[in-house]
């Protein structure tokens, strides 16, 4: 089984700095440790955020003993990236109230085990975009509640308020996905979501190498307005 992997991230057409941070790493010839995060808490807050959360995990991944233990290295690794970023807001006033999203983990021949943690997300695409992770937010919350129904989440002014985000909520609880994969898996922020519907993710790039798939993806946010950063990860595993 050959594994490839690509990513890139992009400031968009209307923000002046990028708070995405990603990281994709092959641990072997077919594991590879992947992670992507949103920063939130002002410029350099968001941005601060992102980079220690990405730099933890990522870290915690590659020298744990994820070969043998991959649920529980990546589980440990969020802990490690929101100690992170909790002890890093501690160096400064203006830092206090920083945090970002997370989506990462492992990719291990044709099976992932991701974490989730706010509203970055996994995609499985194989002919179509299925999401593997659930946005962690206010909306989603009243879903959960039976108080909203989902085909108004999209709409519901709660749909961008995180219920959960690293360095910024004290009780974390991440969403946990371990499943076998066919095609590939997307990792991306949600300025290339908010611009492109779940279709147009499935449509673009498809039959290309990857690293043309992510620059189309890229392209075609910004295309659709780039109101955020944009930021995609791109793994394929075939025989």
């Amino acid at each position: 089984m050959t594994m490839e992997i690509q990513g890139q991230t992009d400031v968009g057409r209307q923000r002046d700095t990028n708070q995405d941070e990603i990281d994709f790493k092959r641990l072997d010839e077919n594991t590879a440790a992947v992670v992507l995060a949103d920063g939130m808490g002002g410029v350099a807050g968001g941005a601060t955020a992102s980079t220690v959360a990405v730099e933890a995990f990522s870290d915690h991944i590659a020298s744990g003993n994820w070969d043998a233990e991959p649920k529980s290295t990546v589980r440990s690794a969020v802990e490690t990236a929101q100690t992170a970023v909790n002890e890093e807001a501690k160096t400064d006033p203006k830092l206090a109230n920083m945090g970002c999203t997370l989506v990462g983990g492992l990719v291990v021949d044709d099976t992932v085990v991701l974490a989730n943690v706010g509203d970055s997300r996994a995609y499985e695409i194989d002919d179509e975009a299925v999401q593997l992770t659930t946005d962690q937010t206010v909306a989603n919350e009243l879903v959960k509640k039976g108080e909203l129904d989902p085909g108004k989440v999209d709409d519901h002014q709660m749909s961008h308020v995180l219920q959960q985000s690293i360095g910024s909520t004290d009780d974390l609880e991440p969403e946990f996905v371990h499943q076998q994969i066919h095609g590939r898996l997307l990792l991306c922020s949600d300025g290339l979501t908010n611009e492109l519907d779940d279709r147009q993710v499935a449509n673009l790039g498809e039959g290309s190498p990857l690293e043309d798939a992510c620059d189309e993806l890229i392209d075609a946010a910004n295309s659709e307005g780039g109101s955020d950063n944009i930021s995609v990860i791109l793994v394929s595993s075939d025989e």
